[in-house]
């Protein structure tokens, strides 16, 4: 029974392991949406050729 309450404590240690993973998933996608947001820009400028250079800096 003492071994079966150690191996309880190991799961709680890892569930605290999960939670900060799931913190570093949320700034990666944030990373993910910036990208998105500088390629639709660039889509933008496509039909601007006059200004792809300034989006390009923006981004």
């Amino acid at each position: 029974m003492k071994k079966k309450k150690k191996k309880k404590k190991k799961k709680k240690k890892k569930k605290k392991k999960k939670k900060k993973k799931k913190k570093k998933k949320k700034k990666k996608k944030k990373k993910k949406k910036k990208i998105l947001k500088g390629s639709f820009i660039i889509k933008f400028c496509d039909g601007i050729c006059a200004s792809s250079s300034s989006c390009f800096s923006s981004s």
